[in-house]
């Protein structure tokens, strides 16, 4: 891969980045910035010791990325999305 993809890529997931990780919840943890496996264990371990909660339940959607329709997942871009070129940087993925 060319330097030039490598930061069109990088310039693409700051601005992806900035947009979205508003929409996540402050106990999202899968792959976000600064958020680690070390980071979600402790915040569990937090929350169990403060809450008399008895279960823990995680779930992982393996694949849904790979067998959602590309044109869907541009069409719920371009709702939030206003600058064409990242948009067409992304149709071109």
């Amino acid at each position: 891969m060319a330097v030039e993809d490598k930061r069109a890529q990088h310039a693409v997931t700051r601005v992806l980045s900035a947009i979205y990780e508003e929409d996540f919840l402050g106990f999202s943890y899968g792959f976000r910035p600064k958020r680690g496996g070390y980071e979600t264990l402790e915040a569990l371990a937090v929350a169990i010791g403060r809450t008399k909660e008895n279960w823990i339940l995680a779930g992982d959607i393996k694949g849904f990325l790979d067998s959602i329709a590309h044109e869907d997942l541009i069409a719920f871009m371009e709702c939030r999305i206003a600058g064409q070129r990242i948009l067409r940087l992304i149709e071109m993925a």
